[in-house]
C-alpha cells in the first residue's frame, strides 16, 4: 500500500498501548501456526462439513470460496502452498510454540509476569534458527511490551521514526524542536510480527485452559485477565458460525498469503495478482468475528487503530511544509500520536495520516475539545493539506460549514486565516471509530512563512512563502473536479 508520494505503510493493526502496533495478520498467521497439524485437520474438517451443509457462507472469504468449490480445500493444499511459499511445510506440520521442556526452559512465566518463549520459524532450520521471544507485562495493555522475535521486527523497528537524523533537513528539524517534541517523535513504534503473536497466542491458550503443568511457580498467574488484540482461534460455542468466523478468516489470510498471483489474480480479479501485508491488514480489519469486544474501537473509546510505516517520500519541500504545521500543531499544545487512515472506504483517495491529538488529560479535564488534527499528503492531493476531525463540534460549529457530499479533493478549503467558513462533512473516524465533522484546509499563511525559514536553513536552496501559496492555489485547480 504504498504510493509516490506520502507515507507507505507496511501493516496497519490494533494500537496496543501508544507506540505497538498489533496486525491482524500476523496473528492470523500465527493462529495457523500455533495449532498443530491434527488440530487444524479436524478444525479445517469442520470448516469445510459446515460450508457444505450450509451452515457457513463464504462471501467474505473469496480464496476459501474457490478451493472449496475446485475441491481443493484440504490439509494437502496448505502443505503445498506453504512449500512454495516459505521452503518448508512447518507451519502446517509442526507447532510453532515448542513444546514444554522445563530443563531447557522453553517456556517460564515468572511471578512479576515475564513469558518467555521460542518459536520454531516458518522456513527450514538450516536457513532460521527459532526465535526468542520475551513478553513483558503481558496483563496490562497500556504497558505491555515485546523483545526478541523474527529479523522482520527488528528491521521494521529502526523504520518506526518519524523522522531520522540520518538527513540533513530532518536533522535540523528535530534540533530546533523542545526536549518533548523530540521525545515523541524518538520513541519508535513497533510491531507484534508472526514470532510475537505466536507467543501471545500460546499463552493466551495455556491460560484459559488453566494448565499449570505448562508454567512452573504459582497457580496465582491464572488470576489474571489476558487481553487479546485479535482471537482466530475456533471458540466454544454450539453456533458454528461463531465457532469458526476466527478460524474461518484466519484460513482466508493464509491463503491470500500462499497462493500464487495467478490464482490471486484471478478469485480477486487483482492485476498485479499479489496483496501488500497492508492491503491484507485493511481487508481484515473491516471484518467482524475475531475482534474481542473490548478490543474493538467502535465499541470501546480506550482503543484504537494505527499503521506502521514501510516508508516515506516528501518531495518538492513538501518536507519543509509538513515540519511547518507540525511545529504549529506543537505550539498548540497537540501531540504527536502516530499514523491514521484516511478515506479508508474510498480507494482512489485512501491515504495515511500524520496524527496529532489533544492531550488526553486536557480532554479529560474537558479544558479543551477533542480536535484530532492530520496532515496528508498523496498522489491524489499532490502537496501536503491538513484535516481537522472535530469529535464534539457544536451547533457554532456546523453554522460554519456546509455539509458536502464529494470527492475529497473536491472539499479542500482556503486557509483558516483567510475564511473560517468550510465545506465538510461527517464521518465515523478509522482510528477510533468514532463520528466527527471533517474539514480540510490549506496551510495558513504564518505556516508558510515558518515553511519558508525551514526550507532554507543547511544547505538548502530553499522556496519562497509566495511561491509555496502559488502552488497551492494552481494546485487547487488542477485536482478538483
Amino acid at each position: 500500500m504504498a504510493t509516490e508520494k506520502g507515507l507507505h505503510i507496511l501493516h496497519l493493526g490494533l494500537i496496543l498501548g501508544e507506540r505497538l502496533i498489533a496486525p491482524p495478520s500476523q496473528f492470523a498467521l500465527a493462529t495457523i501456526g500455533v495449532m498443530n497439524y491434527q488440530e487444524q485437520k479436524q478444525t479445517l474438517d469442520e470448516l469445510v462439513n459446515a460450508m457444505k451443509s450450509g451452515a457457513v457462507k463464504t462471501e467474505d472469504t473469496p480464496m476459501l470460496d474457490y478451493y472449496y468449490n475446485t475441491e481443493q480445500l484440504n490439509m494437502s493444499l496448505l502443505r503445498q502452498n506453504a512449500k512454495k511459499t516459505y521452503g518448508s511445510q512447518k507451519i502446517i506440520t509442526k507447532k510453532a510454540v515448542l513444546p514444554i521442556n522445563r530443563k531447557e526452559q522453553l517456556l517460564t512465566l515468572s511471578r512479576k509476569h515475564q513469558a518467555n518463549f521460542r518459536v520454531e520459524s516458518r522456513r527450514l532450520r538450516k536457513k532460521q534458527r527459532p526465535y526468542n521471544v520475551t513478553i513483558y507485562n503481558p496483563f496490562e495493555i497500556e504497558r505491555i511490551l515485546f523483545r526478541g522475535g523474527t529479523p522482520f521486527a527488528d528491521h521494521n523497528l529502526a523504520k518506526g521514526h518519524h523522522w531520522s537524523k540520518g538527513q540533513l533537513n530532518e536533522k535540523l528539524y528535530l534540533e530546533s524542536l523542545s526536549r518533548k517534541e523530540r521525545e515523541q517523535f524518538e520513541q519508535s513504534f513497533e510491531m507484534v510480527e508472526y514470532a510475537r503473536a505466536c507467543a501471545f497466542i500460546e499463552l493466551s491458550r495455556i491460560l484459559s485452559q488453566h494448565d499449570e503443568s505448562m508454567i512452573g511457580g504459582s497457580g496465582e498467574i491464572f488470576e489474571n485477565e489476558l487481553k487479546m488484540p485479535f482471537n482466530f482461534l475456533p471458540r466454544e460455542s454450539d453456533d458454528i458460525n461463531r465457532k469458526l468466523s476466527g478460524f474461518k478468516q484466519a484460513m482466508e489470510i493464509y491463503l491470500l498469503r500462499t497462493s500464487s498471483k495467478k490464482i490471486i489474480k484471478e478469485v480477486l480479479e487483482l492485476e498485479s495478482g499479489k496483496l501488500t501485508l497492508a492491503e491484507v491488514d485493511l481487508m481484515t480489519l473491516g471484518k467482524t468475528g475475531f475482534v474481542p469486544r473490548e478490543m474493538d474501537p467502535y465499541t470501546n473509546q480506550g482503543i484504537t487503530r494505527g499503521l506502521i510505516l514501510d516508508d516515506k517520500s516528501f518531495p518538492d519541500y513538501s518536507w519543509a511544509i509538513i515540519q511547518a504545521i507540525e511545529k504549529h500543531f506543537f505550539s498548540l499544545g497537540r501531540e504527536f500520536k502516530g499514523y491514521s487512515l484516511e478515506f479508508a472506504d474510498n480507494p482512489e483517495f485512501r491515504t495515511a495520516s500524520i496524527v496529532f491529538d489533544t492531550p488526553k488529560y486536557s480532554r479529560q479535564n474537558q479544558e479543551q475539545k477533542y480536535i484530532s488534527m492530520r496532515i496528508m499528503l498523496s498522489d491524489k492531493f499532490r502537496m501536503p493539506y491538513t484535516l481537522y476531525k472535530n469529535f464534539q463540534p457544536t451547533r457554532e460549529d456546523l453554522s460554519k460549514v456546509k455539509i458536502i457530499n464529494d470527492k475529497p479533493t473536491n472539499l479542500v478549503n482556503m486557509p483558516a486565516d483567510r475564511t473560517t467558513y468550510a465545506k465538510g462533512w461527517m464521518d465515523i473516524d478509522w482510528r477510533t471509530g468514532q463520528k466527527c465533522l471533517c474539514i480540510i484546509r490549506e496551510p495558513t499563511q504564518d505556516i508558510l512563512n515558518m515553511m519558508e525559514h525551514i526550507s532554507k536553513k543547511g544547505s538548502y536552496r530553499g522556496i519562497n512563502a509566495s511561491t509555496m501559496r502559488g502552488r497551492y492555489i494552481n494546485n487547487m485547480k488542477q485536482i478538483a473536479f
